[in-house]
């Protein structure tokens, strides 16, 4: 898959130095609970539940909105998917 630098200059990307230190903490504990998880490969990772929980642990961390569909609509992708459009 190529990618142009142009279109990687543009996606949002979290800025580390913004994180507080507190969210940093709540963050490695989340890493450590994930740490024995199960996660199913890409193609099914819409239903897996280890990705579920980890997302849904980084939204609630960082404040950011429920990443489930954004977690679907990637596990469609034929690149993710091995399936033909």
């Amino acid at each position: 898959m190529a990618v142009k630098k142009s279109d990687l200059e543009g996606l949002p990307v979290l800025d580390i130095r913004q994180v507080s230190p507190a969210q940093l903490l709540r963050l490695s504990e989340l890493f450590d609970e994930m740490a024995v998880a199960e996660f199913e490969r890409l193609p099914r990772m819409a239903g897996c539940q280890a990705r579920s929980s980890l997302d849904a642990g980084v939204s609630r961390i960082l404040g950011l909105p429920d990443l489930g569909t954004l977690r679907t609509l990637l596990a469609s992708e034929p690149v993710v998917s091995n399936r033909r459009v």
